[in-house]
């Protein structure tokens, strides 16, 4: 009985804290991935509006006589140099794109997830938005540029009287924060399960503790059956399972002294009878022997 009440009892415990850890492993992977998300928007946020303040700036000193594209194609190396020095300040990868106000990407670094290739255009519907002066933060895949769904963000560059001549986009593989959660999440798991089983070690021993006296107050109550008062329960502590031993070993004492004086009354009863009744039967035999002549029967 106590076998089972003891397995039944770190079975429940056991199962209570299982399903409190994988709740609290789905809180924190949901949280992580949230955080991370927000964490890289902001980041590629910034860093299109750092690229893109850069390229506004030496798009007035260069002046409007020419296009865009010929501006990039002026200030390549000084435009390559911001794009690697914003890539060098995030601390995950990033896909730069530089392109004009039609889509056409005219500067590229790509990071090694991009399809992206050197004809390849940005899709129309996200650069309407763009040339009516919206900044975008979006997660797509930009309709096959990238092979995973990315965090994206694009700045407008101004041309003149608010004329959107081109834009930069940043861009980050959103791989990195499923594989950053999936990282936390087994870190969190193996740290559970070293929990658990330091929880279930200390189970075993508390329980045990609190069962073994149950186990003798069982195996001294079936001594009792048999008669057997002298059996007593070992008292450890001064809690309420120690004071239930206490008062067990009491009622065992109580029950000891009452076997003793019911053997003690039936042996004087014995004794105080057998006296007469030697007498009598002394005489019995006397009569039936002769020894005792007829008139003093």
């Amino acid at each position: 009985m106590f076998k089972s009440i003891y397995v039944k009892y770190i079975v429940t415990f056991m199962v209570i804290i299982g399903t409190s850890l994988i709740l609290l492993l789905a809180i924190i992977g949901t949280l992580v991935d949230d955080y991370s998300e927000k964490s890289k928007n902001e980041a590629v946020s910034s860093a299109a509006g750092a690229l893109g303040e850069g390229i506004q700036t030496k798009l007035q000193k260069y002046g409007t006589s020419g296009s865009f594209s010929s501006f990039c194609d002026y200030y390549e190396s000084d435009i390559n140099s911001q794009i690697n020095a914003v890539k060098a300040m995030a601390n995950f990868p990033v896909t730069v794109f530089i392109a004009d106000s039609e889509g056409i990407i005219l500067i590229a670094h790509p990071d090694e997830n991009c399809n992206f290739q050197n004809s390849s255009q940005i899709p129309r519907s996200f650069m309407n938005e763009i040339n009516n002066g919206i900044e975008l933060s979006v997660f797509n895949n930009l309709e096959g540029i990238f092979d995973t769904p990315h965090v994206i963000s694009a700045t407008p560059v101004y041309l003149r009287n608010n004329y959107v001549c081109g834009t930069v986009i940043v861009c980050c593989d959103v791989g990195s924060i499923s594989d950053f959660a999936e990282v936390l999440i087994k870190t969190v798991a193996i740290s559970s399960l070293w929990v658990m089983l330091a929880a279930l070690i200390a189970i075993f021993f508390i329980s045990e503790r609190i069962i073994s006296p149950l186990r003798g107050m069982s195996q001294a109550a079936k001594s009792f059956a048999k008669g057997e008062f002298s059996v007593r329960v070992p008292v450890v502590g001064n809690d309420e399972v120690a004071q239930l031993a206490s008062a067990f070993n009491n009622m065992a004492q109580n029950l000891e002294n009452l076997d003793e004086m019911r053997n003690n009354f039936m042996s004087s009863v014995s004794h105080d009878m057998r006296t007469p009744m030697t007498t009598i039967s002394g005489f019995i035999d006397c009569i039936l022997s002769g020894a005792i002549p007829p008139e003093k029967h």
